[in-house]
């Protein structure tokens, strides 16, 4: 059961395995100061049916280069709690997909949730990460290729592998979806 997920109103659907994700339930997840710290609650559905769920935290931050302004919203899935719950959700949904590809599929699914977002006067990014050092601790084999330099501003130090990610360009509605 391989998990791949295409963008569907406000949410992912993959019709091979008959799930669909919605866009999140968004929670302050910090203290008051730290205000850009958010808890995104995922609910996972099989049809009708409510089969799962994922709670992950985002990182907003506001990226300015000159004149043009990105939003990064950075999903953290590099938690021994985070990996924790996506390895139920793997054990719920009966998958036979190697832990790696799961979750990284399973990440394409929670950031394309975001790509049909009405356009804004500034750039939107959703990111998924996770950090290489805990998939080996959980004994998750990590492709020499997904292992990346990843920008400070980008992936603000948060993680090493990039899992997948949907970019918004300012003022448009065409997206760019990759599951890298």
């Amino acid at each position: 059961m391989r998990l791949s997920f295409h963008p569907h109103l406000d949410s992912t659907v993959d019709d091979g395995n008959g799930l669909w994700i919605p866009q999140p339930h968004m929670v302050p997840a910090s203290l008051p100061e730290d205000p850009d710290n958010d808890e995104y609650r995922y609910p996972i559905y099989r049809g009708d049916d409510r089969i799962s769920g994922l709670a992950v935290s985002c990182v907003n931050r506001k990226n300015e280069r000159g004149s043009e302004v990105e939003r990064v919203f950075l999903l953290d899935l590099g938690c021994d709690s985070t990996l924790e719950s996506v390895m139920r959700v793997r054990q719920a949904l009966g998958s036979d997909e190697d832990c790696f590809s799961f979750l990284k599929g399973l990440a394409g699914g929670l950031v394309g949730v975001f790509q049909n977002r009405s356009p804004m006067p500034y750039a939107l990014r959703y990111v998924a990460v996770t950090r290489a050092s805990l998939l080996a601790a959980h004994g998750i084999s990590v492709p020499p290729t997904a292992v990346q330099a990843i920008p400070a501003d980008h992936a603000m130090g948060l993680g090493d592998v990039v899992l997948a990610e949907v970019c918004i360009p300012a003022g448009r509605s065409q997206v760019e979806m990759s599951a890298n």
